[in-house]
């Protein structure tokens, strides 16, 4: 609601779906998520929305925010391996592990934090993550936000 919210105050028309009709009838998409990565893809693939996410996302704006952000790589490890989205290549591993893995991708933003951690990434064509809550980082926040609402044909 908090995403929905900032929209509202940005004057970008949003609507909360959870239907595959609606997310193909959106001119973008926002997956925004607070969890874990097993469980979050299991309440997706419950949904039946893993492949019209993926399909949507190979032919418009596309935004993960947080859990989301995670959600669109290959893989996550958190509890468990398990499978993401698929829509950037890599994977989302604990940031005390030793060796970090780098999706292939385009880092956008980084922040250090014992190490570069990526903040915001990119494929080079539809699909932007966040990994901070962007309606809840002040004014740079929402011009990210509204920037995203600019992608919009």
């Amino acid at each position: 609601f908090s995403v929905k919210n900032a929209l509202d105050y940005l004057g970008l028309e949003s609507r909360l779906v959870s239907d595959k009709e609606s997310v193909k009838a959106a001119d973008a998409v926002i997956l925004p998520g607070v969890g874990a990565f097993p469980a979050a893809m299991r309440k997706l693939e419950a949904t039946g929305l893993v492949d019209t996410i993926k399909e949507e996302a190979a032919r418009k704006p596309f935004l993960g925010i947080c859990l989301g952000m995670q959600l669109i790589f290959d893989k996550g490890y958190e509890f468990e391996e398990c499978d993401g989205l698929g829509l950037i290549g890599g994977s989302v591993r604990k940031m005390e592990e030793p060796e970090l893995i780098i999706p292939h991708m385009d880092i956008a933003a980084y922040v250090e934090y014992g190490g570069r951690v990526p903040a915001l990434v990119y494929d080079g064509k539809y699909v932007y993550g966040a990994q901070f809550h962007p309606e809840k980082s002040g004014e740079t926040g929402l011009k990210i936000l509204r920037s995203f609402g600019g992608l919009i044909k």
